[in-house]
């Protein structure tokens, strides 16, 4: 099994929030990493997984872009949230629940909702026409953002004080938060029985990983003895 970490997040952010359609992308999408694996998912018969490290709620339309939808991988974001689904679906603006009264002003690349003559919220779209992200307003300033996973959920919501970004939630499938970052103070909080679980889970991973790397170590060795065995007996 060959284990794929590619670096796809902005900087030093662990996340990589898909650009709305009138904004162009931070980094280019395609870098070598990108070339590799798709190599082994097109010419390669054997087993790859990529590991994704970063916060990525659209990366089923970022393997369908890339030819490699098929491809196995594993996140470190779903692992925490204990996200199960794994396909993609079909979510449009209209399943969520509206107030009453709203009337929807279209554009090429959004919709904003209006309140009368005030602006409630603004829908963002990405490159494939999912919603990624809806704006909330409050007396004309921005007070929450979420962000919408391609598999049909709220993955995170971002809430404003006066405008001002305050935390970010990450949530679970069914709307409850597993992870807390705080801007100000760039500090992400864990309920106790979450992190327990979550360190825990890591523990047993590393416990696997170290029992690996031994086996492998093991098998080197012994590798190694018989070609020393070999060049010995040759040597007589």
């Amino acid at each position: 099994m060959l284990y794929f970490i590619p670096a796809w997040y902005k900087q030093n952010m662990w996340c990589e929030k898909r650009a709305a359609v009138v904004y162009a992308q931070l980094k280019s999408e395609f870098d070598e990493t990108i070339k590799q694996i798709t190599l082994f998912h097109r010419n390669v018969d054997r087993p790859y997984r990529i590991l994704v490290l970063g916060y990525s709620p659209n990366f089923r339309h970022f393997l369908h872009r890339q030819g490699m939808y098929r491809s196995k991988y594993w996140s470190c974001f779903d692992a925490i949230a204990q996200v199960r689904r794994k396909k993609v679906a079909v979510l449009s603006y209209h399943d969520i629940k509206w107030p009453k009264g709203l009337e929807f002003v279209y554009s090429p690349f959004s919709i904003i909702a209006l309140q009368g003559d005030v602006k409630y919220a603004q829908v963002e779209f990405g490159e494939d026409g999912n919603p990624i992200s809806i704006d909330m307003f409050e007396d004309g300033k921005i007070c929450r953002r979420n962000y919408y996973d391609d598999r049909g959920f709220v993955s995170s919501t971002v809430i404003y004080e006066n405008g001002i970004e305050q935390y970010q939630d990450f949530l679970m499938e069914n709307g409850i938060w597993k992870i807390r970052e705080y801007k100000k103070m760039m500090v992400m909080w864990l309920s106790i029985r979450h992190a327990l679980t979550m360190m825990w889970c890591l523990m047993l991973r590393a416990a696997k990983q170290v029992s690996r790397l031994r086996c492998a170590l093991q098998r080197l060795n012994m590798t190694a003895s018989r070609r020393l065995s070999k060049r010995y007996l040759q040597a007589m």
